[in-house]
């Protein structure tokens, strides 16, 4: 290996190197690519390249709330970033002639996916590119810290003519693949489908053909609900155990019919029901049936009709939202976090209500989480000092003790203002660090 390579051995995660253990729970690329590239450069570079593409897929999410973009996935782009990142790595590192670069049958099978998943080929082309080229940056960075300063100015132009090769090569793969697999997709009922939901969503008018295509009714009762991974990361065979799921939550429910539908941001599951709209406890229902491991659910507000259809669709993606924000793996029902979804739409924004309406309640510490939990259930119960005694197993005097300290931290307004309050602190215990 070439002194302008050489950095590449020295790469490791940031806390330290990982077993081979860890290394299997936190990668999202199959066995072989792993396998592969860790025989190639080692496990060190190799659980970079994972903690990387992890980092790289959230700052792409952070980036896509604020722009109301849904880019999260049921672990699409970071299976994506991470094989990409692997296989640049291991390209450099073999200093293979640019023209010969390989790339891993992963990919192409990531194109298949997205077309599976109705992920246009210029959205995955920009995903491709996005990733390749945070990927140079974080590389840049390393370069920065591994290599001395009279050999940076090789490495970089080693590093950067490698990654060009490796990109056309990859977008090449991707865009073959893609098209390859769209042919053979495109007469596919689930194609059909998917674009039929699209536009109905839309606004559109129900084709005449549109219930033999869905093969459900649209006249009765519809719950729309998301499968999407609580953390993020790949969940494998992940349509097939939703799928499953949908099946045992439908005898549950008492949906005549169900269909699942793969999606980008999440496995979508649409349930009809013949002439009454889903029992209300839906939410409660679903947590009683076996999840995927590492599956959350969000589900939409029941409706009738067509443009029942619309409002369980839209609910099902703002609580998803929710779901998200938590990385918690759950049911998430529109009905109960729909005020939640609301303020989530702008984290920064969140960030700022937090802090002005609880300040002092933020400091850290075992105490103040007390006084935080006491008061967010003492508001949630109507101020039912009894109540949130019995929950919490402690005294009814402790629970009035806890919101008088509460009142004498946040100021005289206190009891002015609790709506604001309340959602401020359900906030924070969604989401620990929504007030760093």
């Amino acid at each position: 290996m070439r002194q302008s390579s050489q950095w590449i051995l020295a790469l490791t995660p940031a806390h330290g190197g990982w077993t081979p253990a860890q290394l299997a729970q936190r990668r999202a690329a199959d066995a072989e690519t792993i396998g592969s590239a860790v025989d190639a450069i080692g496990p060190g570079p190799v659980s970079w390249a994972v903690e990387t593409a992890e980092r790289i897929t959230s700052r792409f999410r952070d980036d896509g709330e604020k722009l109301g973009v849904p880019t999260e996935s049921t672990g699409f782009s970071r299976q994506g970033a991470e094989v990409g990142l692997l296989m640049a790595l291991v390209a450099m590192a073999g200093e293979s002639p640019l023209e010969t670069i390989r790339i891993s049958p992963a990919m192409p099978q990531l194109a298949r996916i997205a077309v599976r998943q109705g992920m246009p080929v210029d959205a995955l082309i920009h995903k491709a590119w996005a990733s390749h080229a945070a990927s140079q940056d974080e590389m840049l960075q390393m370069i920065g810290r591994l290599v001395e300063p009279q050999h940076q100015i090789a490495a970089i132009r080693a590093m950067s003519t490698a990654m060009f090769a490796h990109g056309n090569a990859t977008v090449r793969a991707l865009t073959d693949a893609y098209r390859e697999e769209r042919r053979q997709w495109d007469g596919k009922t689930r194609e059909t489908r998917r674009r039929m939901i699209a536009d109905l969503i839309r606004g559109g008018p129900a084709p005449a053909d549109a219930e033999e295509i869905l093969g459900l009714p649209l006249l009765g009762g519809h719950l729309f609900g998301l499968a999407f991974s609580a953390t993020g990361r790949h969940v494998s065979q992940l349509e097939e155990s939703v799928t499953s799921f949908a099946r045992t939550a439908a005898d549950l429910l008492g949906a005549a019919r169900v269909i699942v539908v793969p999606h980008d941001a999440a496995v979508e599951m649409w349930w009809t029901f013949s002439s009454r709209q889903p029992p209300p406890e839906s939410a409660a229902l679903l947590r009683t049936a076996v999840r995927p491991p590492g599956v959350s659910i969000s589900l939409g507000p029941a409706g009738i009709g067509i443009e029942g259809f619309r409002e369980s669709y839209h609910g099902a993606y703002a609580a998803a939202r929710v779901g998200r924000a938590a990385a918690a793996d759950d049911v998430w029902g529109y009905d109960s976090v729909a005020h939640l979804s609301l303020l989530l739409q702008d984290r920064s924004a969140a960030r700022r209500f937090v802090r002005h309406h609880l300040g002092p309640l933020l400091k850290p510490g075992g105490r103040t989480a007390e006084i935080r939990t006491t008061l967010r259930r003492y508001l949630e119960t109507g101020n039912g000092r009894i109540a949130v005694a019995e929950e919490l197993h402690i005294a009814a005097s402790t629970v009035a003790y806890r919101v008088a300290q509460a009142e004498g931290m946040l100021g005289p307004g206190f009891r002015d203002r609790p709506v604001p309050i309340l959602l401020a602190l359900q906030l924070v215990e969604l989401v620990p660090d929504i007030a760093s």
